[in-house]
């Protein structure tokens, strides 16, 4: 195993919290399917435009999704397959 510097760990502890949110992690559920806008999140998840764009936030910070911007619409998807297998992964121990 490699040896991992302290501003690794500590970037993985950040990653960890931000998906500590059962509202962040429906968020990331919907994106799977496709990018969406605010709107639709709000819809789908059932929180406010201020309370989805606060989770949007912080999934930004931590790099765990993306943004687009497409005319005066923001288009937000998953920033890679990492995040994804990282979600899936963990739902499936957890399931075992």
């Amino acid at each position: 195993m490699s040896d991992y510097s302290i501003d690794e760990f500590t970037a993985v502890v950040d990653l960890f919290k931000a998906l500590a949110s059962r509202k962040r992690l429906e968020i990331l559920r919907i994106l799977f399917d496709s990018p969406k806008c605010v709107h639709e999140i709000c819809e789908l998840v059932e929180i406010s435009q201020p309370l989805a764009s606060q989770h949007l936030r912080v999934l930004r910070q931590a790099k765990i999704i993306a943004l687009e911007s497409r005319g005066r619409e923001n288009i937000y998807s998953i920033a890679d397959e990492h995040v994804r297998h990282l979600v899936i992964d963990a739902i499936e121990h957890m399931s075992e």
